[in-house]
């Protein structure tokens, strides 16, 4: 969980947790937290990670849709493709 900041076609999510579990190519979505956006919302894409920032670790976010629009966001791992 964290938020994001930024403008054009990426932004810097700061993170909550001191220790995030989150990885590039992790997709980023709206949060259950928001009041005006459904949750799960694709927000955009993890493209590196920098976890000695302070005072919180940030990633910077490749945006899938236009950050006007964003309220809350959170961070779900990259989903394992599994073959049968």
């Amino acid at each position: 969980m964290g938020f994001l900041r930024g403008s054009a076609d990426h932004a810097v999510m700061q993170f909550f947790d001191k220790v995030p579990d989150v990885r590039r190519g992790d997709v980023v979505a709206t949060s259950p937290y928001s009041q005006i956006f459904p949750a799960g919302l694709p927000v955009g894409r993890v493209e590196s990670v920098n976890l000695t920032k302070s005072p919180a670790p940030e990633a910077v976010i490749s945006l899938s849709a236009p950050i006007s629009y964003l309220e809350w966001v959170a961070v779900y791992p990259k989903q394992k493709i599994l073959k049968q």
